[in-house]
């Protein structure tokens, strides 16, 4: 969350644009109106660097073009209906994965099925999977609870 916000908006007003968003569809949806939602999004952004195959956060620098595990790659597209290319999804990195959500109407399923926001990226879209699944839990929709599910085996045990 941008510091910044603070010495042009009030408390308030921050979280009000945060309820905003999550009402509107352009943020998930979270138990959490204000920056507990933003810090569990961040959280997100990290857990996406786990899912390299064989490698730690701190294994080394990665890149929007590194290969990502393919066993979180099949559930996100099983669990959102995303449609793919003939080919399938073998070897697709998170750009890859970006550039599957902008095709075969894929945006559009991800700005419904998941948020408006995360729809931009596929970094953008796992962060928000993670923050509704983490704040809200059981209650979070059917598909974020198996995704979410997935993101945490696959992060503490690198199994599914």
């Amino acid at each position: 969350m941008n510091p910044n916000w603070f010495d042009r908006y009030g408390r308030n007003d921050i979280v009000d644009l945060k309820q905003y968003g999550f009402q509107s569809g352009w943020s998930s949806q979270s138990a959490y109106p204000g920056s507990g939602g933003t810090l569990l999004h961040e959280l997100g952004h990290h857990l996406q660097t786990m899912m390299y195959p064989g490698r730690p956060a701190t294994a080394g620098p990665l890149s929007v073009y590194s290969p990502l595990d393919q066993r979180i790659v099949d559930v996100i597209v099983r669990e959102l209906g995303l449609k793919a290319p003939t080919g399938g999804t073998t070897g697709l990195s998170a750009a890859g994965m970006t550039k599957l959500i902008e095709s075969y109407n894929n945006q559009a399923r991800v700005a419904e099925l998941v948020s408006t926001y995360g729809s931009r990226s596929f970094e953008e879209m796992f962060a928000e999977i993670f923050q509704e699944y983490a704040t809200l839990g059981i209650d979070a929709r059917p598909h974020i609870i198996r995704i979410g599910e997935a993101i945490i085996r696959l992060a503490e045990t690198g199994k599914l």
